[in-house]
């Protein structure tokens, strides 16, 4: 009797030992599954691809265009470093003419904008610049500067300059040769009709400088000699001519 006591006893501690053992393992199992679970997870967000956007630049030797010096010539005028009346002395070799700047702007006139570059200066133009948040290089000379070379000028911070500086009736100069026609502010976007014809006016006794606003109404193409007033002109008064031809003003002084 009591060795079957004793049997019974050893069967019960045996099964209920190998239940133990069986809901340990189980548990072990869940517990290594979860760890892996966790792993898994922390190496797939650690590993997961950060995305970088990279900011696009102002090249200055692609753009045809010129905008960038464009913008800076529309900024000089808003802050009044240059007037938009001023006439710029414009030297193409032994050839000199007279525009002004809106006029450089639409013509795109490379040699017109080194004439303005030198006119607002590199002490304006580095401080406009940073004043706007673009660092320039201090050994840079004035027109790499006003060019947009030798040092990097984003995208986004052009167009916001454009907006800030470009008056909105006269955005379309920075990509169209349209005309600039007579008068202080009158813009028109007809081409200019190099074949018409015109009566050359009688500038003898005029200002130089009036002279040539009064003759720029018809060709940009001015030679100087002399100054003070007009004393002669070349072609004569009155004489009827075609198109955009050099003239000559002599002044009384040499």
């Amino acid at each position: 009797m009591k060795k079957r006591t004793n049997r019974r006893a050893l069967y019960v501690f045996l099964l209920v030992t190998g239940l133990y053992a069986i809901i340990i393992l189980e548990l072990q199992k869940k517990i290594e599954i979860r760890r892996e679970g966790t792993k898994e997870n922390f190496l797939v967000q650690s590993v997961a691809p950060i995305e970088i956007r990279e900011k696009k630049t102002y090249e200055a030797e692609k753009d045809v265009t010129l905008i960038f010096p464009c913008i800076l010539v529309f900024a000089a005028i808003k802050e009044g470093q240059i007037d938009e009346d001023y006439l710029i002395l414009v030297r193409r070799g032994d050839n000199i003419s007279w525009k002004k700047p809106l006029e450089i702007i639409r013509d795109k006139d490379r040699e017109g904008f080194e004439s303005l570059s030198r006119l607002m200066g590199k002490t304006y133009l580095t401080k406009f610049l940073e004043k706007e948040g673009v660092n320039i290089p201090k050994d840079l000379g004035v027109e790499a500067i006003f060019q947009g070379k030798g040092y990097v000028l984003e995208l986004e911070k052009l167009n916001e300059l454009k907006k800030k500086y470009v008056p909105e009736k006269y955005s379309h100069l920075l990509l169209s040769n349209n005309v600039i026609t007579e008068g202080k502010k009158d813009y028109a976007e007809e081409p200019r009709d190099n074949n018409s014809s015109w009566i050359m006016p009688d500038l003898r006794g005029y200002t130089m400088r009036d002279a040539v606003l009064r003759l720029s109404a018809y060709t940009r193409f001015i030679r100087i000699e002399g100054f003070g007033e007009v004393e002669d002109q070349e072609p004569k008064p009155n004489e009827r001519l075609r198109g955009e031809i050099e003239c000559v003003l002599r002044g009384r002084l040499k």
